[in-house]
Protein backbone atom coordinates (compact mmCIF):
# COMPACT_ATOMS: atom_id res chain seq x y z
CA UNK A 1 0.00 0.00 0.00
CA UNK A 2 1.44 3.31 -0.49
CA UNK A 3 1.04 5.92 1.37
CA UNK A 4 0.75 9.76 0.14
CA UNK A 5 2.85 12.45 1.25
CA UNK A 6 0.74 15.88 1.63
CA UNK A 7 3.06 18.53 0.78
CA UNK A 8 2.17 21.69 3.12
CA UNK A 9 3.08 25.10 2.05
CA UNK A 10 2.65 28.01 4.00
CA UNK A 11 1.75 28.82 7.68
CA UNK A 12 -1.14 27.61 9.41
CA UNK A 13 -3.54 29.71 11.47
CA UNK A 14 -2.06 28.75 14.67
CA UNK A 15 1.34 29.75 13.58
CA UNK A 16 0.04 32.73 12.06
CA UNK A 17 -1.72 33.98 15.63
CA UNK A 18 1.22 32.88 17.81
CA UNK A 19 3.38 35.36 15.68
CA UNK A 20 0.97 38.04 15.60
CA UNK A 21 0.77 37.83 19.46
CA UNK A 22 4.54 37.59 20.43
CA UNK A 23 4.74 41.00 17.73
CA UNK A 24 1.66 42.87 19.83
CA UNK A 25 3.26 42.00 23.02
CA UNK A 26 6.90 43.15 21.65
CA UNK A 27 5.14 46.24 20.28
CA UNK A 28 3.54 47.14 23.86
CA UNK A 29 7.15 46.57 25.79
CA UNK A 30 9.13 48.87 23.37
CA UNK A 31 6.66 51.97 22.21
CA UNK A 32 6.90 53.51 25.85
CA UNK A 33 10.76 53.22 25.42
CA UNK A 34 10.76 54.68 22.18
CA UNK A 35 8.67 57.73 22.77
CA UNK A 36 11.07 58.44 26.08
CA UNK A 37 13.90 57.99 23.37
CA UNK A 38 11.98 60.85 21.18
CA UNK A 39 11.15 63.03 23.68
CA UNK A 40 15.10 62.78 24.71
CA UNK A 41 16.56 63.16 21.43
CA UNK A 42 14.16 66.30 20.62
CA UNK A 43 15.37 67.87 23.87
CA UNK A 44 19.31 67.49 22.90
CA UNK A 45 18.01 68.70 19.03
CA UNK A 46 16.39 71.95 20.79
CA UNK A 47 19.10 72.78 23.49
CA UNK A 48 22.01 72.27 20.45
CA UNK A 49 20.01 74.74 18.02
CA UNK A 50 20.28 77.62 21.34
CA UNK A 51 23.85 76.25 21.88
CA UNK A 52 24.57 76.85 18.15
CA UNK A 53 22.81 80.09 18.00
CA UNK A 54 25.26 81.36 20.82
CA UNK A 55 28.54 79.96 19.90
CA UNK A 56 27.05 81.99 16.57
CA UNK A 57 27.10 85.29 18.16
CA UNK A 58 30.44 84.69 19.93
CA UNK A 59 32.14 84.12 16.70
CA UNK A 60 30.29 87.60 15.46
CA UNK A 61 31.59 89.64 18.24
CA UNK A 62 34.95 88.64 17.37
CA UNK A 63 34.98 88.28 13.57
CA UNK A 64 33.36 92.04 13.71
CA UNK A 65 35.22 93.65 16.48
CA UNK A 66 31.18 94.77 17.42
CA UNK A 67 29.16 94.14 20.55
CA UNK A 68 26.91 91.21 19.62
CA UNK A 69 23.46 90.49 21.76
CA UNK A 70 21.69 87.48 21.99
CA UNK A 71 18.04 87.49 22.72
CA UNK A 72 16.17 84.51 23.44
CA UNK A 73 12.85 84.93 23.53
CA UNK A 74 9.84 82.31 25.02
CA UNK A 75 5.93 82.79 24.13
CA UNK A 76 3.27 80.60 23.82
CA UNK A 77 5.25 77.23 24.08
CA UNK A 78 7.85 78.68 20.87
CA UNK A 79 11.04 79.90 21.31
CA UNK A 80 13.48 82.79 19.13
CA UNK A 81 17.00 83.20 19.44
CA UNK A 82 17.83 86.55 17.95
CA UNK A 83 21.43 87.20 17.14
CA UNK A 84 21.63 90.90 16.88
CA UNK A 85 24.32 93.60 16.28
CA UNK A 86 23.92 96.21 18.98
CA UNK A 87 23.97 99.19 17.14
CA UNK A 88 22.87 101.75 19.83
CA UNK A 89 25.20 99.94 22.47
CA UNK A 90 22.40 99.83 24.92
CA UNK A 91 22.18 96.08 25.39
CA UNK A 92 18.83 95.52 24.61
CA UNK A 93 16.87 94.18 21.39
CA UNK A 94 15.30 97.21 19.94
CA UNK A 95 14.58 98.43 16.37
CA UNK A 96 17.70 99.95 15.22
CA UNK A 97 19.86 96.95 15.65
CA UNK A 98 20.77 94.89 12.90
CA UNK A 99 19.28 91.37 12.99
CA UNK A 100 22.63 88.84 11.80
CA UNK A 101 20.19 85.57 12.34
CA UNK A 102 17.06 83.97 13.36
CA UNK A 103 17.15 80.74 14.91
CA UNK A 104 13.73 79.06 15.81
CA UNK A 105 11.96 75.96 17.73
CA UNK A 106 10.37 73.16 15.54
CA UNK A 107 7.09 72.51 17.47
CA UNK A 108 7.52 74.51 21.04
CA UNK A 109 7.30 71.17 23.11
CA UNK A 110 10.52 72.46 24.65
CA UNK A 111 10.75 74.83 27.15
CA UNK A 112 13.34 78.20 27.38
CA UNK A 113 14.10 80.24 29.58
CA UNK A 114 13.74 84.10 27.70
CA UNK A 115 17.29 85.44 28.40
CA UNK A 116 19.52 88.32 26.92
CA UNK A 117 23.20 88.02 26.70
CA UNK A 118 25.77 90.46 25.16
CA UNK A 119 28.86 89.62 23.78
CA UNK A 120 31.77 92.08 23.65
CA UNK A 121 34.10 92.37 20.72
CA UNK A 122 37.04 90.34 22.15
CA UNK A 123 34.00 87.21 22.54
CA UNK A 124 33.86 87.95 26.11
CA UNK A 125 30.42 88.53 28.37
CA UNK A 126 29.26 91.72 28.63
CA UNK A 127 25.87 91.05 30.05
CA UNK A 128 23.39 88.76 31.50
CA UNK A 129 19.92 89.23 32.01
CA UNK A 130 16.62 88.04 32.65
CA UNK A 131 14.23 90.44 31.61
CA UNK A 132 15.53 93.51 33.50
CA UNK A 133 17.71 92.04 35.90
CA UNK A 134 21.06 91.22 35.56
CA UNK A 135 22.02 87.13 35.77
CA UNK A 136 24.88 86.01 37.97
CA UNK A 137 26.09 82.83 37.13
CA UNK A 138 25.14 83.47 33.42
CA UNK A 139 22.73 80.48 33.35
CA UNK A 140 19.02 79.44 31.87
CA UNK A 141 17.21 76.67 31.36
CA UNK A 142 16.85 74.73 27.49
CA UNK A 143 14.30 72.17 28.36
CA UNK A 144 15.58 69.90 31.67
CA UNK A 145 19.55 71.23 31.20
CA UNK A 146 21.48 74.11 31.87
CA UNK A 147 23.46 76.26 29.61
CA UNK A 148 26.17 78.48 30.94
CA UNK A 149 28.30 81.51 29.80
CA UNK A 150 30.98 82.36 32.05
CA UNK A 151 32.86 85.39 32.02
CA UNK A 152 35.77 84.53 29.35
CA UNK A 153 32.32 84.03 27.04
CA UNK A 154 32.44 80.49 26.90
CA UNK A 155 29.50 78.66 26.25
CA UNK A 156 29.04 75.21 27.69
CA UNK A 157 26.09 72.83 29.36
CA UNK A 158 26.00 73.31 33.13
CA UNK A 159 26.39 70.55 35.46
Amino acid sequence: MLVMKKNSHGFTLIELLVTIAVIVIMATIAVPSFQSFIASNRQAAEFNKVLSGFHYARSEAVKRRESILVDVESSSGKWVVTVAQDVNEDKTLDVGDVVIRNIESKDGKVAVDSITVVFSPLGRLAECKNTDSLVSPCQFLVGGSKLKVNAAGNIDKAD
